[in-house]
């Protein structure tokens, strides 16, 4: 089973756990009409911030080595934005889902392309898993970039939540094939 400490980290990055305390980074992030456009309508009060925060925290426990994680700078320990790797539809079933958000002064430095890399390698040796998946409004090229240099291909369109969402996979080659 993953223990919190097996959280990948890159040469800028490391992955953590959230703690209460996170709150107010993530609501900074959440509550940033440009920065969670391609993925809902901005947050609007830190209760509602808090409360996700504290469903992270319990999905930790119900899920071990998947959550969504803090992303934090290794030279200063600052909130730079999320990673997730969790189940898409059903908590515990399904595909693994990854993706990532990075606040608006993090962009264009090679960060996310960095960690996402890291968090697929971790889905894959430490987690196990034989696939992993992203999801990704067609017009949200920079995201679409992401997911193509760490080796993911899209392979559908799918309407989630009333959204058509471009679908990406990205297979195991080590995982072992059925007989």
């Amino acid at each position: 089973m993953p223990t919190p400490n097996a959280l990948p980290e890159s040469e800028r990055l490391f992955l953590r756990r959230f703690v209460p305390a996170d709150a107010p980074d993530l609501f900074r992030f959440e509550s940033d009409p440009e920065l969670v456009r391609y993925i809902r309508p901005p947050v609007q009060r830190l209760e509602d911030t808090i409360h996700k925060v504290q469903e992270a925290i319990r999905y930790y426990d119900r899920c071990p080595g998947l959550g969504m994680f803090p992303a934090c700078h290794k030279d200063d320990g600052r909130f730079v934005g999320c990673f997730v790797i969790r189940y898409f539809a059903e908590e515990g079933k399904g595909d693994v889902e990854v993706g990532y958000g990075l606040l608006k002064e993090e962009w264009g430095k090679g960060l996310a392309t960095e960690m996402f890399q890291k968090l697929t390698g971790y889905g894959f040796s430490v987690l196990r898993q034989p696939k992993l998946m992203a999801v990704v409004d067609p017009l949200n090229a920079p995201s679409r970039k992401v997911l193509e240099r760490a080796g993911f291909q899209s392979t559908k369109d799918i309407l989630h939540q009333g959204r058509l969402l471009k679908y990406y996979e990205k297979i195991n080659d080590e995982w072992p094939s059925e007989p």
